[in-house]
């Protein structure tokens, strides 16, 4: 259902009965991980992909969360950080403080916006990661700190590419997927021929991107909890070889990180936050 225009009263009056929340997601995908592997369990939500029968995105999330209000739902919206990352948000999307970055509300008070790249990336818990690699290439797991050698050992490569995608954002330029396969050695100048005259932008970006992590030290949990948010996931997920063209194929890897996400409960806190946020304005 991506729009409310013309459902039968039947369907308005079950969402009334019930008291459900109506929360709008960028895409198929995201409600997938977020709706059916997360939050299954909490029946006051209805979570609806924004792309259902056209494109999706922030722009259509923003949209049918006011349609829906407008037709008397209890609507909300969340979307990636990465919605920041144009004109005029550009100030915010490099917002370090977390309590001015949700309290900001640049979308609307009815739209929360995800404090990391995207929904991916909250699949990229060193933990997660670390538990689903080695049980891909057939070794023990490793615990603690020694799970981070498995997010870390292309940090570089995958600093430089998120910059590379932000400055293509800031000049027009689009950032096609092979990056994703060069390797580190080659990278940069695989960069500067895709992004030409806005290739030298790429390394100060890439320093704004290492300035979420520090001082603290690179290596530490603490450090990839603050760097993580400015990587693009969805890219680090298809160098790591874990994220293929169809989220359920067999060669993509996100809906086994959603479920081990899932049993660990780190970072998904920060969703399950937003919603408790949607129970206490939609039922007051």
């Amino acid at each position: 259902m991506a729009s409310f225009k013309g459902k039968p009263n039947s369907e308005r009056v079950e969402y009334g009965y019930f008291r459900k929340v109506v929360v709008f997601l960028e895409s198929e995908e995201d409600r997938l991980i977020i709706g059916d592997r997360w939050f299954f369990e909490d029946g006051e939500f209805d979570f609806k992909p924004a792309d259902e029968g056209c494109g999706g995105g922030s722009s259509r999330v923003t949209a049918l969360v006011a349609e829906a209000r407008t037709n008397h739902f209890s609507a909300f919206g969340i979307v990636d950080r990465d919605a920041l990352a144009v004109e005029p948000h550009w100030s915010i999307w490099w917002e370090m403080d977390d309590g001015n970055f949700h309290a900001s509300r640049p979308l609307g008070e009815y739209i929360r916006v995800l404090p990391r790249w995207e929904i991916e990336n909250y699949l990229l818990d060193p933990e997660v990661v670390e538990a689903v690699v080695a049980n891909r290439e057939g070794r023990s797991v490793r615990r603690g700190e020694d799970a981070l050698q498995t997010i870390y050992r292309d940090i570089d490569s995958v600093v430089n590419i998120s910059a590379a995608v932000i400055a293509g954002r800031k000049h027009g330029i689009r950032v096609d997927d092979e990056l994703n396969k060069i390797p580190a050695d080659a990278l940069p100048r695989q960069i500067e021929n895709r992004l030409g005259e806005a290739a030298p932008c790429v390394s100060e970006l890439a320093t704004r991107i290492r300035e979420f992590g520090a001082p603290l030290p690179e290596g530490s949990a603490a450090h990839w909890e603050r760097i993580s948010r400015l990587l693009d996931g969805k890219r680090f997920l298809k160098r790591l070889d874990l994220c293929g063209k169809n989220l359920g194929a067999k060669e993509d890897r996100r809906l086994e990180l959603a479920d081990q996400a899932r049993n660990r409960g780190k970072f998904i806190q920060e969703i399950k936050a937003f919603l408790d946020e949607f129970k206490k304005e939609a039922f007051v």
